[in-house]
């Protein structure tokens, strides 16, 4: 069977932490393709985390600093949003 026929087996992370003083506890969930257990769930969540980290300081430089580009450009249609996106990055 050919790689790309091969099916997924998505598996599902989820972090709660209640943290001392804070108003709410901080909550997330990640969807990977890699198998999670007990030895690797940290590092899995590490990962999602500075994924996001990266996703979100990039984002803000597009917003922030001159690019003049908004977090979400547009919902629903999301071809036409990257067409707009990409011709905003190369004006």
């Amino acid at each position: 069977m050919p790689a790309c026929l091969v099916p997924a087996r998505p598996a599902f992370v989820e972090v709660w932490e209640h943290r001392r003083g804070a108003k709410r506890p901080y909550h997330n969930s990640w969807v990977t393709d890699r198998p999670v257990d007990a030895q690797n769930v940290r590092v899995i969540l590490g990962i999602g985390r500075a994924r996001w980290k990266i996703e979100n300081e990039g984002f803000n430089v597009h917003k922030n600093q001159g690019y003049e580009l908004e977090h979400n450009f547009g919902h629903g249609q999301k071809t036409l949003a990257m067409v707009f996106y990409w011709l905003n990055l190369l004006a």
